[in-house]
């Protein structure tokens, strides 16, 4: 009687379950859900269009207000696995899937996630349903993402968040996450950037990978530097621009932008310190 029950139930499922694509930015869910309607699996963003460097929170939803509870047995009648894609990135998240051996099953899902979007960009995305290594369903969410605040996600007037690290999401690419230090010293805002050692990477391998990480993200959000260290100027110019040193930190290069100037500094290893790099910004004086 059991498995003719589960035979029913997954027949039922089969049936009711018809994915379908979308293109739309938006999940109305009806208020009366016919229950004879087919489930079909969406991708919804509490807001399409932030700054960089804002969490953006996805999550799957369906169009009959479905508890996410009953995801899991419903995907599993209809397909293999499902990605969330980000295609001008080239990254992917696996969010659902089904793992079997002789021995045990597990079965992989997330209905809700949080992303941070690094750089100023209108992001294609897409929730891809799998079935045999075809895809059998396919939602698309456009996410706009600009860079309009002082620096990064901040603007040099807002004094919340001061004081402790905050961490900066990024579900596509763990090995590439940042996180940021925002303070206040001798009445000048600052806001210092590091790249997040998720694996705890050996320290001096660390630094440099920081260090080229680092360089190639605000060459890429503000463009070449205007000071490196091959110049005879930097030093002069981090001294008259900068009104905080941290000791021990070396600059490597300079940008200025209309709002802010920023610094790569790093540190190289010593008795006293381990080696580190990372930006450091303040707001440009007029």
């Amino acid at each position: 009687m059991k498995i003719m029950m589960k035979n029913i139930l997954y027949c039922f499922l089969c049936a009711l379950l018809i994915f379908g694509c979308s293109g739309s930015n938006s999940v109305d869910t009806p208020v009366d859900p016919d229950p004879n309607e087919a489930v079909v699996f969406k991708l919804s963003a509490e807001q399409v269009k932030v700054n960089i460097f804002d969490p953006v929170k996805l999550s799957i939803v369906d169009n009959r207000g479905l508890s996410p509870l009953l995801y899991s047995q419903i995907l599993k009648a209809t397909c293999d696995s499902m990605v969330w894609d980000v295609k001008d990135l080239n990254e992917r998240m696996l969010v659902f899937a089904q793992k079997k051996d002789a021995s045990h099953e597990e079965t992989v899902l997330k209905f809700t996630w949080i992303q941070c979007f690094y750089l100023p960009a209108v992001y294609e995305t897409y929730l891809l349903g799998y079935r045999g290594g075809k895809i059998i369903s396919r939602d698309t969410l456009r996410i706009d993402v600009t860079n309009e605040r002082d620096f990064l996600y901040r603007s040099w007037g807002d004094l919340d968040n001061m004081g402790y690290n905050i961490g900066h999401n990024n579900s596509l690419n763990k090995n590439q996450e940042f996180c940021t230090f925002a303070s206040k010293e001798d009445d000048t805002p600052t806001l210092d950037l590091r790249l997040f050692n998720v694996v705890n990477e050996e320290e001096s391998s660390f630094s440099r990978k920081s260090e080229n990480e680092l360089y190639r993200f605000i060459s890429q959000l503000y463009g070449q530097p205007q000071y490196t260290h091959e110049s005879s100027e930097l030093i002069a110019k981090y001294n008259e621009l900068f009104a905080v040193h941290p000791e021990a930190y070396t600059p490597i290069a300079c940008w200025l932008t209309k709002k802010a100037k920023i610094v790569l500094l790093k540190r190289n290893a010593s008795e006293e310190n381990i080696p580190e790099c990372h930006i450091h910004a303040e707001p440009l004086s007029k």
